[in-house]
């Protein structure tokens, strides 16, 4: 729906807190949803959002079961000293954003973003839980990186689809802009 589209994040989900940092660990060791325990579908990784802040940004060691499938936890550090991340100029708070995405979190924020499971969404909401600063953050990197990144013509992304995962015909057919595909919020 291009309406819900044009609304904007902000329509959805709120404003970010500008203390990136204290607010994006706010929402995930100090809420409500802090000891939220959920178990990831990909992965069946058990955890909740404080363990993961702690994990991401170095207060605490990831659990050794939960390093299989080759789970890799980057260091920030590194991660911002990368020609990429000064070029995009990434700021702390948008890499910590991205690493928490790319493990455990992005099954809460994606329901968020996409309200769906509506019961783990209708949960987040009543706690106040909607991660938003974190979730500006993410959407912060990934235009940054957008702009410095190169995206070959033709080139196809899939993420988090399974196998037996069939498209719609309206997938690949582009619109009357020439568009292709779908897109969410982050």
């Amino acid at each position: 729906d291009m309406d819900d589209f044009r609304s904007g994040i902000m329509a959805h989900i709120g404003s970010p807190d500008l203390h990136f940092e204290s607010a994006m660990e706010s929402e995930h060791c100090c809420r409500d949803c802090a000891d939220f325990e959920f178990e990831t579908k990909n992965y069946r990784i058990k955890t909740t959002p404080s363990k993961e802040w702690m994990i991401v940004t170095g207060g605490m060691k990831c659990p050794e079961h939960q390093m299989k499938f080759n789970r890799t936890i980057p260091d920030i550090g590194y991660l911002l000293s990368l020609s990429t991340a000064k070029e995009a100029n990434l700021q702390k708070a948008e890499v910590i954003a991205i690493v928490l995405y790319t493990g455990p979190m992005y099954m809460i924020y994606n329901a968020v973003l996409r309200r769906y499971p509506v019961e783990l969404y209708q949960d987040l909401k009543r706690s106040n839980s909607l991660f938003t600063t974190t979730i500006f953050a993410l959407v912060s990197a990934v235009h940054k990186l957008s702009w410095v990144g190169g995206i070959s013509s033709g080139m196809k992304l899939y993420r988090g689809l399974k196998e037996d995962f069939s498209l719609p015909d309206h997938f690949f057919k582009c619109d009357k802009n020439g568009c292709s595909g779908f897109t969410e919020y982050a």
